[in-house]
């Protein structure tokens, strides 16, 4: 099994408020797994638009309203590629599957209940927690791929085939996924025309990965 040595502190890109600038922190602390967590060192990561708003605090829901229960300090970032260095208290027993060295992914949703209907139905994104349990992300609750290490939830974890690439996969993490789900949505079938709007970014480069 391989060994990999952790330091103490890190770089990070900082917001410290929103509408405030991106800091590069050279001595910010690495956190350590908890139970049923895994340390990743973030190999590549993407820069969502998500993100750029999030830190200007212009971010919005589905309802127009304000996103205004921002973590802060608040490190961004949803669309990363990471190798697991370290390990939670009694993981290996637990879940021998995850192991050092694998190749995850660093996206959106960070913890979910696993106990809604909605987890139930297969359609985590929309968890709505049980009891005190609230559902979170790297966007606005959680610490995201914008630094070096990140803890994840082992639970709830995208494990990555060994042979990807990291720089490729990053961005589809978000974007990817993004416009894959609307093409499947769409109902395509083999023949039919598509129409992406705004092929120039990253959403609409996507679908020709």
């Amino acid at each position: 099994m391989p060994s990999f040595s952790i330091p103490q502190k890190q770089t990070v890109a900082l917001v410290r408020q929103l509408g405030g600038a991106v800091e590069f922190v050279n001595d910010y602390p690495v956190k350590r797994p908890g139970q049923d967590e895994v340390l990743a060192k973030v190999l590549y990561t993407g820069v969502c638009q998500s993100d750029l708003h999030t830190r200007a605090g212009t971010a919005s829901g589905a309802d127009g309203k304000p996103i205004t229960a921002i973590k802060l300090p608040h490190i961004g970032g949803h669309e990363g590629v990471g190798r697991v260095v370290a390990l939670g208290t009694g993981l290996p027993e637990r879940d021998p599957s995850i192991h050092l060295g694998a190749l995850v992914g660093i996206r959106f949703s960070s913890r979910i209940c696993r106990r809604c209907e909605y987890c139930l139905a297969g359609t985590e994104q929309y968890c709505q927690g049980v009891g005190d349990f609230k559902p979170t992300n790297h966007l606005h609750h959680e610490d995201g791929a914008f630094q070096e290490y990140v803890c994840l939830d082992a639970g709830y974890l995208t494990v990555l085939p060994p042979d990807v690439d990291p720089i490729l996969t990053a961005p589809t993490l978000c974007a990817g996924l993004t416009a894959y789900k609307a093409v499947m949505n769409a109902e395509l079938k083999v023949g039919d025309c598509l129409a992406v709007v705004g092929a120039g970014g990253g959403l609409g480069r996507s679908p020709r990965l």
